[in-house]
């Protein structure tokens, strides 16, 4: 599965490494898939040191908006195979999740600067701030099947080939593996919301994703 430009790529002819696409579904989907895939990573490694406030920064908070979903459309109805109480737990603790999901926004900011210089920052914020730009990856991110038009695709191609564009798609698996324990703290704590809102509601009280045990068949009748 790809979302965002990375997806787009198919579309659009040019190729991106699948270590790219995998990346950036990490980033920004909100999906149920994403939140699995963070949770079941066990990322041992330090976090990476603070980026100083600086025009590098300031564009790259630009990026990171440009290129993320607001946490209220994030967060949609759930396709899961989990039991109705279950997703309707989930889906609560999203609600209780907002905020954390705008520091994942701060988080993609600090490794945007990190590992894109200033002139690819601004390369990419070019296109994704643009009315075609933005428009084609808010279609690609909500992922609801809306056709681009003419104008986007070009756009989009026009970017994926320029200089700005190769070094954002180069990039993604670095930026991917820097999001990582970012991702995997909010799924914990999403987790965690969502089986404490189910045991209150249901004194199912286990981990959340485990279903509870079967019932043990009756006895044979003599």
């Amino acid at each position: 599965m790809r979302s965002g430009l990375g997806e787009a790529t198919d579309l659009l002819g040019v190729g991106l490494p699948r270590a790219a696409c995998n990346s950036r579904r990490l980033i920004v989907e909100g999906t149920f898939s994403m939140l699995i895939a963070a949770i079941a990573t066990a990322m041992l490694a330090q976090p990476p040191a603070p980026v100083s406030s600086s025009p590098l920064h300031a564009a790259a908070e630009r990026l990171a908006k440009a290129t993320s979903l607001q946490p209220s459309e994030m967060f949609g109805p759930l396709q899961t195979n989990l039991p109705p109480e279950r997703r309707k737990a989930l889906e609560a603790a999203m609600v209780e999740s907002h905020d954390d999901a705008s520091a994942l926004r701060d988080a993609l900011a600090d490794a945007y600067a990190r590992h894109l210089t200033l002139t690819e920052i601004e390369g990419a914020v070019a296109f994704f701030e643009s009315s075609a730009g933005a428009s084609f990856e808010r279609k690609m991110l909500k992922r609801q099947g809306e056709a681009f038009s003419a104008e986007e695709t070009q756009a989009a191609r026009a970017f994926l080939q320029s200089p700005a564009g190769a070094a954002y798609q180069a990039k993604w698996p670095i930026v991917g593996e820097d999001m990582r324990p970012a991702l995997k703290s909010f799924s914990d704590k999403l987790m965690s919301r969502a089986q404490a809102i189910h045991c209150r509601a249901t004194n199912e009280c286990g981990p959340f994703l485990q279903p509870p045990a079967a019932s043990p068949p009756a006895p044979a009748r003599p």
